[in-house]
């Protein structure tokens, strides 16, 4: 049996995976950049070498492609969780928020290393517990929330706070910066 499938001009759906990004610096924009600063340098005009110098820092970085930008999406909002649950929890920590912030991004980074074949779902966005990219930290996260406190509370009440956590990082990392992750919206939810 042919099936024949009808498809809409505009209106597609594409999978999208999390991949970590590498940055990539259009060196040619960097020198001009840097060297306009360095012109701006001598005739001592400091706010344009200010600004030259802001473009050689972020104007020269590609734009991240829709699977990277997934994997920063799911990177910041581990990490917001995280950190939101550090700072709700208990004013009783064991250790001080600089200490913390360090141990989330190194947690962040052991747990995010899987491999590239991790679709990004659109329920994922909104429950991203339910991410496969997540799924496997639920076990480790106990570790963690042990680092921060000294009250022990059971495994599945930690999963639950850090699920509520997840959506609330999730809806305020979308809401930070819309235009960064609207191509992932639109990628999984057409």
């Amino acid at each position: 049996m042919i099936r024949f499938w009808k498809t809409r001009i505009g209106n597609f759906s594409m999978a999208i995976f999390y991949r970590k990004p590498k940055p990539k610096r259009d060196w040619s924009k960097f020198g001009n950049h840097v060297s306009l600063a360095a012109l701006e340098g001598v005739t001592l005009n400091i706010p344009n070498v200010i600004r030259e110098l802001d473009g050689a820092a972020t104007k020269t970085l590609d734009d991240p492609s829709t699977d990277e930008r997934a994997w920063i999406w799911i990177y910041t909002t581990l990490c917001t969780a995280l950190h939101m649950m550090y700072r709700d929890l208990d004013p009783d920590r064991k250790i001080d928020e600089k200490t913390a912030r360090k141990e989330i991004k190194k947690f962040a980074n052991l747990t995010l290393q899987f491999s590239e074949s991790i679709e990004l779902k659109a329920v994922d966005l909104n429950n991203p517990i339910e991410s496969k990219a997540i799924r496997n930290i639920k076990d480790s996260i106990v570790n963690i929330f042990y680092d921060f406190f000294d009250k022990k509370i059971s495994h599945e009440k930690i999963v639950s706070i850090f699920s509520i956590k997840l959506r609330s990082a999730s809806a305020r990392v979308f809401a930070l910066d819309p235009k960064f992750y609207i191509p992932i919206q639109q990628s999984v939810e057409n």
